[in-house]
């Protein structure tokens, strides 16, 4: 017997030992990609600083820095998920009688996986907003703006839909001025980022999904023939959403085209000009101006909740943050609808909003207004608190 006892336990030790040296491999490799990551940030950092007088080699060595710094992010995310250890509890066996006639194991590892979350974010519903600034997104002999679509392709670069003048536009937001500029063959609506260098736009009156290139400024790739009446736009993981505001319809498409999800039924839609999909690329958002509705949708087409309120009407531009808050603009105010609940939160007073863009990275929220004359042309830029 103090043999098979003796036995048992090295057993459930040699179990405990394996478990914690997988967890130091782990966090060793863990540990060595961190180091890497920072040794790669202080090499760019010294490169900035050794040209600091140097003005071409600063840009081009900025350019790259700003390039890997988003790719470092995403890689920092990475770490942070894979991040873990296991937690041991012995649990014994229940029966000792068992284990005295049969030599039954004293009892067994349980294990349960602790995960360590990345850098912790505040909710934008914790936050207010604060005016810090607007930037004019005209240029020579444009008329007045009418913005209705942003998407942000760099921390300093916004890709804005100028309707009214029949543009593509990225408005630099370091010096506030438009740095590039083309015009697609039709007035685009909306855009959203495909990846660090390539984004597309909805052109309505031609029924098509057009792919611009952001890498050294716009120009045109390829483009996709949805149909008449193509508005909202929005990609997450090699998917694509677009709202029809004419006959009203929601679908979801392949990178190539084709339709895997449509919903058509002109009882729930009017007018959605706006959409965007949620984070486990589950579902989605639909701002409808007619119904004075947001409504959420399961992605394979099923209506899941309709949002109404006297706050809500006119809804426009809508985005999703990282914790699921959907931000949405109206005639009235920028609302926050509470994740997983209908309930609506006031952001700030805002009449007569149209497109949004939140940028969680700075704390930075960006909106453009449609029927005021005065203000079309600028987009307002605030600090989220």
């Amino acid at each position: 017997m103090d043999f098979y006892l003796d036995k048992v336990q090295a057993d459930i030790i040699e179990e405990v030992e394996k478990l914690n040296a997988k967890d130091v491999s782990l966090q060793k490799k863990l540990q060595e990609e961190c180091e890497s990551l920072e040794n790669e940030l202080e090499e760019f950092q010294s490169k900035l600083d050794q040209y600091s007088e140097k003005v071409n080699q600063l840009f081009a060595t900025s350019k790259l820095a700003q390039k890997r710094l988003k790719q470092c992010q995403e890689v920092n995310q990475n770490i942070a998920s894979r991040s873990q250890i296991n937690i041991c509890k012995f649990e014994p066996s229940k029966d000792m009688t068992a284990f005295k006639t049969n030599h039954s194991p004293l009892g067994m590892i349980s294990t349960h996986i602790k995960r360590f979350p990345g850098p912790s974010r505040r909710s934008i519903i914790e936050m207010e907003a604060h005016l810090v600034e607007k930037m004019n997104a005209q240029v020579a002999k444009d008329d007045k703006c009418w913005i209705t679509g942003m998407a942000m392709v760099s921390f300093d670069d916004i890709l804005l839909a100028d309707c009214e003048n029949s543009s593509l536009k990225i408005l630099n937001v370091s010096n506030c001025k438009v740095k590039s500029r083309i015009k697609p063959p039709g007035k685009p609506w909306d855009v959203t980022v495909i990846n660090s260098e390539k984004a597309a736009t909805t052109l309505p009156e031609e029924g098509k999904i057009l792919f611009v290139s952001t890498n050294n400024g716009l120009s045109e790739s390829h483009s996709l023939k949805v149909r008449y009446g193509c508005a909202g736009i929005d990609h997450h993981s090699s998917k694509i959403a677009v709202s029809f505001y004419s006959p009203p319809a929601i679908q979801v498409l392949g990178m190539k085209g084709h339709i895997l999800h449509e919903v058509s039924d002109t009882s729930i839609f009017k007018s959605p000009y706006y959409i965007c999909m949620s984070n486990d690329n589950e579902g989605m958002f639909v701002s409808d101006v007619g119904k004075h509705s947001v409504y959420e949708l399961k992605i394979d087409e099923e209506l899941k909740t309709t949002i109404k309120s006297e706050s809500l009407t006119y809804p426009a531009g809508l985005v999703m943050t990282t914790n699921g808050t959907v931000v949405v603009c109206g005639r009235k105010r920028v609302n926050m609808i509470v994740p997983g609940t209908s309930e609506i939160l006031p952001l700030m007073q805002e009449i007569i909003t149209a497109s949004i863009l939140v940028c969680e990275e700075q704390n930075k929220m960006y909106i453009s207004k449609n029927l005021d004359k005065v203000e079309a042309s600028f987009i307002k830029i605030f600090d989220l608190k």
